[in-house]
């Protein structure tokens, strides 16, 4: 009897044997699809991603070796290729990111390209590069990163000292059901200005807020340029947090070593929600 043809079926049906395992060719109906022929099995299958992408089709061959070290693009879609110590290899998110492959030859070596963070090549992976930074008020150590042209903390202030800052008496607590430590701030806290704001205003005259010298609370401008930087309101939920793995669902994790743990917020609220606490990541004044 008579069925309907696979696409397959279609595509390959004049062809007969290919030459070589590992033959790669484009459908003869459908140009964009792509088969490759497995002399074992005596068939052709559909291409994955990476055969029909490191194909040379003008020579009818597999991509040769190459001692350069920089990104290939695909030889039909628009994904990144390196070619490392063992062959061709899908470059990784941030290679594509910064642009710039990560590889033995590169070892230790740190990208401090001005359009994104910093990055250090370690066993052929970047990895974002952080400094640190040290509270003497409490000798606490901070992880800092720079993204664009910003710098900022890498972690939650932890900052508890009610004896020396008086507006930090019964407003900074770390919840019992956090599991990540992360302590939590009154809006009057956070600003370290008395709790007596709420019935009576004044005017805040620094934003320092009860971070370290040199440092000091992010106004909505500053998040807003944080955001814009890193893509826009879409982009900044995934490329600013990690989410622990990389899918077409969610881009990749942490691209700018942000470390944004959920239901992060600014501080900066509603004159009549003063009350709402917030964690707080600190910008550098520099």
């Amino acid at each position: 009897f008579w069925r309907k043809a696979a696409n397959i079926e279609i595509d390959t049906i004049t062809w007969g044997s290919g030459k070589f395992t590992g033959e790669i060719k484009a459908g003869q109906i459908n140009k964009n699809a792509y088969y490759y022929y497995d002399s074992e099995k005596k068939a052709w299958r559909e291409a994955s991603t990476f055969e029909k992408d490191t194909y040379d089709y003008a020579n009818n061959k597999p991509w040769s070796a190459s001692s350069i070290v920089d990104l290939k693009k695909g030889a039909v879609t628009d994904t990144f290729y390196v070619y490392d110590i063992d062959g061709y290899r899908f470059a990784s998110n941030r290679e594509a990111h910064i642009n710039q492959v990560c590889t033995s030859s590169i070892e230790n070596f740190i990208n401090t390209k001005s359009d994104t963070s910093d990055y250090i090549c370690k066993q052929r992976e970047w990895t974002v590069y952080k400094k640190q930074f040290l509270d003497s008020r409490d000798n606490q150590v901070y992880s800092t990163v720079r993204i664009g042209k910003q710098i900022w903390m890498a972690e939650d202030l932890n900052f508890a000292d009610s004896i020396n800052y008086e507006n930090l008496k019964g407003a900074s607590w770390i919840a019992p059901q956090d599991h990540c430590n992360n302590r939590y701030y009154t809006w009057t806290a956070a600003m370290n200005i008395s709790q007596d704001f709420c019935n009576k205003k004044y005017a805040i005259n620094s934003r320092q807020g009860i971070c370290p010298d040199g440092w000091h609370i992010p106004s909505e401008g500053e998040w807003n340029e944080l955001i814009s930087f890193v893509g826009g309101d879409e982009k900044a939920y995934y490329t600013l947090k990690d989410f622990g793995n990389t899918t077409e669902d969610y881009p990749p994790k942490d691209m700018y070593g942000f470390n944004a743990i959920i239901n992060e917020g600014g501080l900066y609220i509603d004159a009549e929600e003063r009350d709402v606490n917030s964690y707080i990541n600190c910008s550098s004044t520099n």
